[in-house]
This record gives structure tokens, sequence and C-alpha cells, in this order.
């Protein structure tokens, strides 16, 4: 898929080659604030994308701590990961990565997400 080949030039990243149900960028720069200030970030991606959106993300640390601002954010699981749902739903799917939504424009939703915790 040529969005991963572009996404790894920005960060490492590790995907499912099976069926492509999810994609894990390592190292992804957090908003100010946060603690650690990387983590990784957990994109879940249904049937059909691109033409459907991913609507479901994790983020975890390697340590399982993450704080913003001093306040922890709740983990759901004991490998210290935890789980949301984009709060930007529209998409925009195009054959074209600069103009169309994708898995770029995903990571920015998220930390704009991020920043608004």
């Amino acid at each position: 898929m040529a969005e991963l080949a572009v996404l790894s030039h920005q960060f490492q990243v590790v995907y499912d080659d099976e069926d492509l149900a999810w994609v894990m960028v390592q190292d992804f720069p957090l908003p100010r604030g946060f603690e650690p200030n990387q983590a990784e970030v957990l994109l879940f991606l249904p049937p059909g994308y691109p033409l459907v959106p991913p609507l479901g993300w994790a983020i975890g640390t390697r340590n399982g701590a993450l704080a913003k601002f001093g306040r922890s954010i709740q983990t759901s699981d004991e490998k210290g990961w935890a789980y949301f749902v984009l709060d930007e739903t529209s998409w925009y799917a195009t054959a074209d990565l600069a103009s169309g939504d994708g898995l770029h424009t995903v990571l920015e939703r998220i930390a704009r997400q991020l920043g608004r915790m």
C-alpha cells in the first residue's frame, strides 16, 4: 500500500501484512504537555479501508504510563493501552494521497483529539 510507504518516511510503522486490520505508528509525537512526549499509536482499519475510514485507535507507551500536564490518562488493559474513537468522522477518500483523507489525516486528527484532552 503506497500510503504506508509514504508514512514510513516520517514514522517507524508496523502493520498487519496479512489483512491490514491495523497499523502501528511508533514514536508518534504527542502534543505539548504529555509525558512521555512520544507514544505508540495503533490504528484499527475496517474492511473496505480506504473507502471506509478508521474509527478506532489506541495509544500506548512502553512503560504503560501516560499523562498530560501531570494528570494520568486512564488505560484500559494490562499492557497500558488506552482506546478511543475518532471524534472527527468526515472522510473523503481519493486515489490521490495529497488531496484525500488517509492515514496521514487520521494521525492529524488524533493529534488534535489528544490536544483537546
